[in-house]
């Protein structure tokens, strides 16, 4: 008896060991270390838009003059940049291919850019009519490359103009019975529906006839962001209310899947890791944060910026990102 009782107790540690290791890995599976790359101390009004490339390498980003510059991951330095802006830039998104970039500025100039030639390749002719101060919104670039989607004019009474990238010439406008102009443009990942909000409103339009959609998405109050995941299954709205409320919706249905809090302020802005795995998010409490989108955990939190946080993006190689606040401070992270 005394044998089998060692024998007993001696299996009751192997085991206990073994699920002692198992939540170990598990754990650390689950923990992040957030380790700093670089620091960039800029003019105020700088950073307001910020991007990678696909490349692993390039990140963009847009000065105070509205130049936009290139950092090189690799080389640790501004590469290079396009100066030859006519207004502010007020917003820049990388082609899926990396080597092309499109710009959006104030007086709704938007043009392409080439990295392999650094030279603008279209100047896509809009009516220059709408003041920087009243510029809201951004462009977007569906994911074919071949349509350029960017906040209408007030003269054409539609929210949204999508364009040919290749030719420059405007081929339809979407929502012309609204009234109003969009902002948060997001192509759905299949490329075939554009969402947008309009009057606070969740809309969405196919992308090939311009009809509007049946979509009925809830009300959110104040919107300041609006993304598609990777995947396409989720559409996620950041309402800039004061509770930082972020509400994840399904896209075909509009219905409300869940929502999560955790700042103490507005959020600002957000953005999937292209694996669609992560959520970062920044806030006016001048912190950012990043959540596990299957589980809604948050996973980190910090409070780098001393003002409030105005861009975030995410590198292609799901661990390296940026964020950027309106004092003109931009820093770029590493999860490992």
């Amino acid at each position: 008896m005394q044998y089998i009782s060692i024998f007993i107790t001696a299996l009751f540690f192997f085991f206990a060991s073994i699920t002692t290791t198992v939540q170990s890995e598990e754990l650390s599976k689950n923990s992040l270390e957030l380790k700093w790359i670089k620091t960039m101390r800029l003019a105020p009004g700088s950073g307001v838009s910020i991007d990678f490339s696909s490349d692993g390498d390039t990140f963009a980003y847009v000065r105070d003059d509205g130049s936009i510059w290139f950092w090189s991951l690799s080389q640790k330095k501004d590469i290079f940049c396009f100066d030859e802006m006519i207004a502010d830039v007020a917003s820049i998104v990388f082609f899926p291919d990396g080597t092309t970039i499109a710009s959006g500025s104030g007086d709704s100039v938007n043009k392409t850019w080439s990295l392999k030639s650094r030279k603008m390749l279209q100047d896509f002719q809009r009516e220059r009519w709408i003041p920087r101060a009243e510029s809201v919104g951004r462009i977007a670039i569906s994911p074919d490359s071949k349509t350029l989607a960017c906040p209408g004019t007030r003269s054409r009474k539609c929210p949204i103009e999508l364009w040919e990238v290749e030719t420059g010439e405007l081929i339809k406008t979407v929502g012309d019975d609204e009234g109003y102009w969009a902002y948060c443009l997001t192509f759905s990942p299949d490329g075939k529906t554009l969402t947008a909000v309009v009057k606070n409103e969740i809309l969405q339009w196919s992308v090939e006839t311009g009809e509007k959609l049946n979509t009925n998405f809830p009300n959110v109050d104040k919107i300041s962001s609006l993304e598609y995941s990777p995947a396409g299954e989720l559409v996620v709205a950041g309402g800039s209310n004061v509770l930082g409320i972020i509400t994840f919706f399904n896209p075909v249905t509009g219905e409300k899947i869940r929502s999560i809090t955790g700042h103490n302020h507005r959020v600002t802005t957000f953005v999937f890791s292209p694996d669609g795995r992560y959520l970062l998010t920044g806030s006016m409490d001048k912190s950012f944060k990043l959540w596990s989108v299957k589980t809604g955990e948050l996973l980190l939190t910090h409070t780098a910026h001393k003002v409030s946080l105005i861009a975030v993006a995410f590198g292609y190689d799901n661990k390296t990102f940026a964020t950027a606040s309106s004092d003109g401070v931009i820093i770029l992270w590493s999860i490992e």
